[in-house]
């Protein structure tokens, strides 16, 4: 996503707005490759302070995510907010004319609000450790025999009851 921002450093104008609608098919964070279901929607405004260039605004999609419990795919309402601040001096960012390549901060911006753990559900039991089923969709029948040995004369208790 490019921006011209040549008019703020000619100052003919005080602020700058930018809307766009970035197509992103996926990109990979970690061991798993993220989905995109729709365009990446972002709207912002920027300005100049001084000699640093702020740009700041929001964004949004959808993602397809694997739960982390009961590994289904879902899709995740990526929403966020951004505020950055660049120097006009620093070579990295800019292109000539007076433009900058704004996917590098975008793309940091999504991968750090993704969640650390995705989950499709807060009501999302996973999958059996023993049998492998998704407890979402069948129920498991395994016992469950693993008692903390601190705990076993509880158990005596109950039994003789």
């Amino acid at each position: 996503m490019i921006i011209d921002f040549s008019k703020l450093i000619k100052e003919e104008e005080r602020h700058i707005n930018f809307k766009d609608q970035v197509e992103v098919k996926e990109i990979s964070d970690k061991n798993e490759n993220i989905i995109f279901v729709s365009p990446l929607e972002v709207v912002g405004e920027g300005y100049l302070e001084e000699d640093t260039l702020v740009l700041q605004g929001n964004a949004e999609s959808k993602v397809e995510l694997s739960c982390g419990r009961c590994l289904e795919k879902f899709i995740y309402p990526l929403e966020f907010s951004f505020e950055e601040k660049i120097s006009v001096s620093d070579k990295s960012f800019f292109i000539t004319s007076g433009k900058i390549d704004f996917s590098s901060i975008l793309w940091e911006n999504i991968i750090l609000n993704l969640p650390l753990q995705a989950i499709c559900s807060e009501e999302c039991k996973g999958i059996c450790p023993k049998c492998g089923k998704n407890l979402n969709i069948e129920k498991c029948y395994c016992e469950d025999e693993d008692i903390d040995p601190r705990l076993v004369l509880l158990k005596d208790l109950f039994d003789e009851e």
